[in-house]
C-alpha cells in the first residue's frame, strides 16, 4: 500500500551513513529532559537511526489530497532537524517548524533550504502555534514523548484549517529482522534487560516513563476528538502476525499501560512498508541505542542476550543482517 505511491517524493538528504565512527560511553543527554529528543549531536543521530521513507510522506499526501486538501501550508511539529519538514516542502509552497530544542531548531535552520519557504519556532506541540485555521496539513515524526496528548489533538484542531489534515508516525526501540525469528527474540529480551536495569537503577525520566507508555500500543492509546476530526486512520506497518504489543521494547507489566481509545467509526489497517528496513551490523546496532538519549553505559553489552545477539550476527548472517521497524500511523481531515 505505502510503498505504490511515490510519484511525489525523494529522499531530501539521502541515505548514506553520516559517520562511520564507534558510539562509546554514555547515550546522548537531552537539552531539556521533558523533551528527551531536543538533542545536539544531530550528524551521529542521522547515521545510526532509520531513515524516515519517502513511501510514508507519499502516502500521507495521497490521504490529505483525497479529502480535498490543499497544498499551501504545512507544519512539521517536533521537527528535530527538519527532515519532515524537508519532505513537505517539496509539495507545500511554506512550511511551519516547530521544535522546543534550541539546537534542534538550530539544526533545522542550517538544513532547510531555501530559507524562505519556511517559518521556525521554538515550542513544543502542547503550545498552540501558529494561529488559529492556518495549516493545510500538520504532521509529527516519531512523537513518542507527547506529554499531553490532548493538548496536542486541541491545538491540531485549532491550527488546521477545515478540511485539512493531522499525519503522525511512532516508532520506538523494538527492531525485528526478517531473516531471523532467534534475532528478533534475542533483541526483544537485550531491550528488555537494559531497560529493566535502567528502571532499576533509577535512570528513567517522566518523560522516557510516558513514552515508554505510548510505545506499548502505538497510538491506540491517543483519543482522536470525533466532535472536531472525521476519516480517523491508524495503520500498523510491518507488524509481526499474532504479536498483540508489537511496539513492545520492555518486560510487559514492568511499566503503565495507556488504555486503547480507538473508535469503532475508525478504520485499522495492515500495511507493509520495506521503506522501514535498512541492513544493519552490530556497530550501527550500538549506535542505534546510544542515539536513544538514554543513560547507557558500556555494561550492556555484557547482557547475556546482547552478547548472544553479537555473536549471531557476526557468525551466522557474516556481520550484517537486514533490520525492520514496525511503526505506527494516526492520520485523520479536520471537520
Amino acid at each position: 500500500m505505502l510503498t505504490s505511491i511515490t510519484r511525489y517524493f525523494k529522499d531530501p538528504f539521502g541515505r548514506k551513513m553520516r559517520s562511520r565512527k564507534s558510539l562509546e560511553g554514555t547515550g546522548f543527554e537531552a537539552e531539556d529532559r521533558k523533551y528527551p529528543f531536543t538533542i545536539s549531536s544531530w550528524d551521529d543521530y542521522h547515521s545510526y537511526r532509520p531513515t524516515l521513507p519517502p513511501s510514508m510522506f507519499a502516502a500521507w499526501i495521497k490521504y490529505h489530497q483525497d479529502h480535498g486538501g490543499k497544498l499551501d501550508v504545512a507544519h512539521d511539529i517536533g521537527a528535530g532537524s527538519g527532515t519532515g519538514a524537508a519532505f513537505l516542502s517539496q509539495v507545500f509552497a511554506h512550511t511551519y517548524v516547530s521544535d522546543p530544542g534550541e539546537a534542534n531548531i538550530a539544526a533545522a535552520r542550517a538544513r532547510l533550504q531555501p530559507a524562505d519557504k519556511f517559518t521556525f519556532n521554538q515550542s513544543p506541540a502542547e503550545v498552540q502555534w501558529p494561529g488559529p485555521s492556518s495549516v493545510d496539513m500538520a504532521v509529527i515524526c516519531n512523537a513518542l514523548h507527547w506529554t499531553d496528548a490532548p493538548v496536542v489533538m486541541a491545538n491540531l484542531a485549532a491550527t488546521l484549517k477545515p478540511g485539512g489534515s493531522f499525519a503522525c508516525c511512532m516508532q520506538a526501540f523494538r527492531i525485528n529482522f526478517p531473516q531471523s525469528p532467534r534475532l528478533d527474540e534475542l533483541w526483544l529480551a537485550a531491550t528488555e534487560a537494559v531497560m529493566s536495569k535502567l528502571h532499576r537503577d533509577g535512570h528513567l525520566s517522566d518523560a522516557i516513563k510516558a513514552g515508554i507508555r505510548h510505545s506499548y500500543s502505538g497510538y491506540e492509546g491517543v483519543d482522536v476528538p470525533a466532535e472536531h476530526f472525521a476519516d480517523v486512520r491508524r495503520w500498523q506497518v510491518n507488524v509481526r502476525e499474532g504479536d498483540a504489543t508489537p511496539y513492545r521494547f520492555t518486560k510487559p507489566g514492568e511499566f503503565e499501560e495507556n488504555p486503547r481509545r480507538v473508535k469503532d467509526s475508525e478504520t485499522e489497517e495492515y500495511v507493509e512498508d520495506p521503506g522501514w528496513q535498512r541492513q544493519v551490523d552490530v556497530e550501527w546496532l550500538r549506535g542505534f541505542l546510544r542515539t536513544t538519549t538514554l543513560p547507557l553505559g558500556d555494561d550492556i553489552w555484557a547482557l547475556p542476550p546482547w552478547v548472544e545477539l553479537e555473536r549471531v550476527i557476526k557468525n551466522e548472517f557474516g556481520g550484517q543482517v537486514m533490520a525492520e521497524w514496525p511503526v505506527y500511523m494516526l492520520l485523520a481531515t479536520r471537520k
